[in-house]
Order: structure tokens, then sequence, then C-alpha cells
């Protein structure tokens, strides 16, 4: 996990803490739950993918299928993320 993902999950409740981390889990298999997964584009044509957890929070990642592996780029509130990302959430 990096620096900024721990320090916005040491800011959470610890209810709201499980919740996200079961759902950070089950990015361990990506596909498997693709129906609850938008891509876009990101700033830089960069392709990303968003989870929103819970209706609160929305977790911003990459799948990397040749290392086989996900990398999460960042995790904050809804609010946040649409103010941050907005342009860039309903184009797929």
């Amino acid at each position: 996990m990096n620096s900024a993902l721990l320090e916005f999950c040491k800011q959470l409740k610890e209810k709201d803490l499980c919740v996200v981390r079961e759902h950070l889990r089950r990015l361990e298999q990506p596909y498997s739950a693709m129906r609850d997964i938008k891509k876009f584009h990101g700033p830089g044509g960069v392709i990303r993918y968003r989870k929103h957890i819970s209706r609160n929070y929305t977790v911003f990642f990459r799948i990397y299928d040749e290392e086989d592996c996900v990398r999460v780029d960042a995790i904050m509130t809804m609010e946040q993320a649409h103010k941050k990302y907005g342009k860039y959430l309903d184009t797929t």
C-alpha cells in the first residue's frame, strides 16, 4: 500500500475501514466484479478503473494483466473524486 492510501485509511472510522478493506481485497480478481467497476480514460489518456465503495468512497486503480496485479492509484470520498476526475468519469 502506498503512503497516501495508508494515510487515508488511518482517518477512517473502524466500520468504514473494514468495508474499504473488503472492497480492496475484491480487487485481487478485478474481472470477476467488472459490473461494479467503470473503465475511464484518466489524465494523459491513461486507462484507469473506478469502483465506488458503499456510496461514500471511490477507489481508482489500474489493472496490469502482464504482471497479474492491480495497483491502487487513489482512494477518496466520492465528492473528492468527482471534483478531481469529474470530466473523465463519464467516458469509457
